[in-house]
């Protein structure tokens, strides 16, 4: 391999940015750091990718080798964990969760472990998955059995179903769905054991600062946090104080005089509310698929039946299609903007690759341009943080959307970028049913039907392959 030839080596850069990593990456990775500043933006990206693959491949080897090390000691100490930390220099006390979630890793979840191999997600992405199934396996050894295969089989294909088009915070919520819905009756006892540890704390800091934390269940904080977005938007533009500041010193009024509710201002034409997503079925009581709360994400039907019937709970009819998209919302309730509201149930955050901005607090963008001829309806509009809305008007990057939602983003490199909504309620893989009411799995961005990846055939990523 001769990598002093610039164009050929930024050829193979290139190839081995959508290839699973392998030795020879590392040669090229190493070759391409010693000539970076020659290389030109494509190519520097697409180093920056195979390092990212080969720092996931490395953590997900070192798992092995830390499972294999510890699994084939018979002593009675266990001496092996003692000499395992001195090894890797990490105290002998953290050293028994390191090596229970590597066993976790290669023993009970083998196709994340392929998929971290594989480049496809990195450690922060196994640490949610890991996470999720220890929850799944302590509600399982509390009725004195381990998690059966077909549960184990289920949560998989769940969590890895496009998991690398998912950053590690919207897999964390695939994670929570998937957990919410494997155990239902376990989500809802941790959830109330967990309320329990309500409270405030006080920790001092610097500077005669002292920061006040609150824990409390998800919807209260939500909901505090939306009245006083809507208090903010009251202030006005000659307010100098920062977004930050103005919520800091908002939360003091209203903790000292109040902030009552008649007293927030109409933003955009609605007053600050909490909203709460949850499918028909579930709420009659025919499947026990979890609900979805703005601000937060899935949670528990307990808490989502109590939500849904307080005195002031306010019910909006939304149709949606077979993947939870949704196609049609009752008009009975702000009419004005049927079409905004259309928009924001389908992308709960900011279309751009990443970004989970919540689109409440977004701008609606015409994919295709207003004063280009694009309409101002729901298949035109997409919400996108006021950053990247700006940097597209800008021409930093460009935007287009296809038919089934997927949307497509260019970075200024011949490099594209696709995300797709993120669904607050849909099936589990295997359930989901075409129009036919045939079983299908996720379409794919040509339209047709694809299954969870098969990492023994390769890897499959969000990022195109770079043009010839």
């Amino acid at each position: 391999m001769n990598t002093s030839d610039p164009e050929q080596l930024e050829t193979w850069l290139a190839n081995a940015a959508s290839a699973v990593p392998s030795p020879a990456a590392l040669t090229l990775a190493l070759a391409g750091l010693a000539r970076f500043e020659t290389l030109s933006t494509d190519a520097q990206l697409d180093l920056l990718t195979v390092v990212n693959r080969l720092q996931s491949m490395t953590v997900a080897l070192a798992a092995r080798a830390l499972t294999y090390f510890v699994e084939q000691d018979d002593t009675p100490y266990q001496i092996s964990r003692e000499q395992a930390a001195a090894v890797l220099r990490v105290p002998p006390r953290g050293m028994g969760q390191r090596i229970a979630d590597a066993r976790t890793l290669v023993r009970d979840l083998p196709r994340t472990s392929e998929a971290l191999q594989a480049g496809l997600i990195g450690a922060a992405h196994v640490r949610r998955i890991v996470e999720g199934f220890d929850r799944l396996a302590a509600a399982a050894a509390e009725g004195g059995s381990a998690v059966d295969v077909e549960t184990r089989a289920s949560y998989e294909a769940t969590v890895l179903e496009r998991v690398d088009e998912h950053t590690p915070a919207r897999l964390g919520r695939v994670v929570e769905r998937a957990v919410l819905r494997l155990d239902p009756l376990g989500a809802d006892r941790r959830a109330t054991v967990a309320a329990r540890g309500r409270r405030i704390e006080l920790q001092v800091l610097e500077d005669h600062l002292m920061q006040l934390r609150w824990t409390a269940p998800a919807a209260d904080v939500v909901e505090v946090y939306r009245r006083i977005q809507g208090a903010v938007a009251q202030l006005g533009p000659s307010d100098e104080r920062c977004v930050e500041q103005q919520r800091s010193d908002l939360l003091r009024d209203a903790v000292l005089r109040g902030i009552p509710i008649a007293a927030l201002p109409e933003r955009r034409r609605r007053r600050a509310q909490l909203n709460v997503h949850v499918a028909l079925p579930t709420l009659l009581g025919l499947d026990q698929h979890p609900g979805w709360l703005d601000g937060y994400g899935p949670v528990p039907l307990t808490l989502v039946r109590e939500l849904v019937h307080t005195e002031d709970t306010t019910w909006r009819r939304v149709v949606t299609g077979d993947d939870g998209t949704a196609v049609q919302l009752s008009r009975r309730y702000r009419p004005s903007e049927p079409v905004r509201q259309l928009v924001l149930h389908n992308e709960p955050s900011c279309v751009f690759p990443g970004c989970g901005h919540p689109s409440h607090d977004s701008e609606l963008d015409h994919v295709q341009p207003f004063g280009r001829g694009g309409l101002t309806t729901a298949d035109n509009l997409s919400p996108t943080c006021k950053r990247h809305h700006q940097g597209k008007t800008k021409g930093h990057f460009r935007h287009t959307r296809a038919a089934d939602a997927v949307h497509t983003w260019s970075l200024g490199t011949r490099h594209r970028f696709t995300a797709r909504p993120e669904r607050r309620l849909c099936s589990p893989p295997g359930e989901q049913q075409d129009r036919t009411g045939r079983p299908s799995s996720a379409p794919d961005d040509s339209g047709s039907r694809r299954p969870v990846p098969d990492l023994a055939s390769g890897p499959v990523g969000n990022r195109e392959a770079p043009d010839p």
